[in-house]
């Protein structure tokens, strides 16, 4: 047991009113005999459903004969990478696989004939959207050894009842002692407010509706302000009664430019990716990545894990990209950024690139689209373009001058471009895996010649 105390604490710290939700989880929901459990923690986002399957997980895993948590499954689903997931699902039970799963087809095969049911897991799938995705990664209870736990974390109780699950967890908001104990960890650094903040902090509460994460954000965001500035501050939030993303937007909206560029380019591309390669690839984008980091981690609008990884909540992901879109006017070719393939295919197709995209990070399925039907005068219009990032595509040609990164990884693509290299900011080009190379730029003239 001392181990699984050392284990626990780091995930478990600040973590308020979640040691009653696991108390009350275990055992009504799960137990320890030999039957194989699967569970779901169902509700609205911002509840704490990440937070508390995190919990059980650490706290938990030792009891296992391996275990798995696969975060994002929605978000990463989404990119075309459910076959990653199944791949990270096994080598995390099994210690490693001899075989690279390229294909959900292959996935599924694998973990059916794999020792996964020999063995006592701990799987957690968070964020869950689909019922393939469930189908895919838990289908059935004995795919798994006796013994097993499955928890799977969702906005939606229909994908959980589609799915045969009938332990259904649906947490509530903090009471009002664990919210206010929240927020003050937050805003005070200790459990009570500092004297004369105690009304305006209940207040604040209040507002947040018991909701952990507008609690957590609100607090980063009044940390260190004055009496005065709180009230101001709380003013204004009696002005927003839309949903929680307009709640979480007030700590965006109070960060300097520089660092909202950084966000939006985590909240849209980098989530669960490493910290100091996003670093790098955000320094050549001509941002101050490192001391943006650390204010976005101490506004809690962004965490780094024990792997140096990134992770962002869903929501503010989804608010990050709900600022994209208004900023654009609904107009995809007006967008700052392009994080979806098929937006990015209705852009090329319809001819809508602008100078206003910024950044481009997706990655293509098997023959979804024929790049060399794309004129080269519509990817020249993205003439600010400073990042690229796109996967298995067939064709590139365009050299925007702002460009620092371009990342063709697994692309089919014979050559990138005719004659001398024109993008004079480009510091990074990936072409792993790209069978189909003949030949590379000229790099030898210099930049800006």
């Amino acid at each position: 047991m001392e181990k699984l105390s050392s284990k626990s604490s780091s995930i478990n710290e600040n973590l308020i009113g979640i040691n009653s939700m696991v108390a009350e989880l275990i055992p009504s929901y799960v137990g320890f005999g030999n039957h194989i459990y699967m569970m779901g923690i169902c509700g609205m986002g911002g509840l704490g459903k990440t937070t508390l399957a995190s919990a059980i997980y650490y706290e938990y895993s030792d009891h296992f004969e391996g275990s798995s948590y696969i975060a994002n499954v929605r978000e990463r689903s989404e990119k075309g990478e459910l076959h990653k997931l199944q791949q990270q699902l096994l080598d995390e039970i099994l210690g490693g696989s001899n075989t690279t799963i390229y294909n959900v087809q292959v996935g599924l095969r694998k973990i059916k004939s794999s020792g996964l049911r020999h063995k006592k897991v701990l799987l957690v799938l968070d964020d869950v959207n689909h019922k393939d995705q469930l189908e895919n990664l838990a289908g059935k209870r004995d795919w798994f050894g006796s013994g097993s736990w499955i928890i799977i974390t969702t906005r939606d109780e229909h994908v959980l009842v589609q799915h045969g699950v009938l332990k259904i967890y649906k947490p509530n908001g903090l009471d009002d002692d664990d919210a206010l104990t929240l927020f003050c960890s937050k805003a005070f650094k200790k459990e009570q407010p500092e004297e004369g903040y105690m009304q305006l902090s209940q207040k604040v509460v209040e507002y947040a509706s018991g909701l952990p994460l507008a609690l957590v954000t609100l607090g980063s965001f009044l940390v260190g302000r004055t009496v005065e500035e709180w009230q101001s501050a709380f003013d204004s939030f009696k002005n927003i009664k839309g949903n929680i993303h307009d709640i979480l937007k007030i700590s965006y909206d109070g960060l300097e430019e520089m660092w909202k560029e950084i966000f939006l380019d985590i909240a849209c591309f980098f989530r669960g990716q490493k910290k100091d390669e996003v670093i790098q690839i955000l320094e050549n984008c001509g941002f101050d990545a490192r001391i943006g980091v650390s204010v976005l981690v101490e506004r809690s609008l962004l965490t780094v894990d024990d792997k140096e990884c990134f992770g962002m909540h869903d929501l503010l992901s989804e608010m990050g990209q709900k600022i994209i879109r208004f900023e654009s006017g609904g107009k995809l070719g007006k967008q700052s950024r392009l994080w979806l393939v098929e937006d990015l295919l209705h852009v090329l197709e319809n001819d809508m690139a602008t100078e206003a995209i910024q950044a481009i990070v997706v990655t293509y399925k098997e023959n979804e689209f024929n790049y060399e039907e794309v004129p080269k005068v519509i990817l020249s219009k993205m003439s600010n373009l400073r990042l690229m990032i796109i996967k298995k595509t067939d064709y590139y040609c365009s050299q925007p001058k702002e460009l620092v990164r371009l990342d063709l990884y697994e692309s089919k693509i014979e050559y990138l471009w005719e004659g001398v290299m024109r993008s004079v900011n480009l510091k990074f080009i990936n072409l792993c895996r790209s069978k189909n190379l003949i030949r590379t730029p000229d790099f030898s003239v210099p930049y800006g010649s």
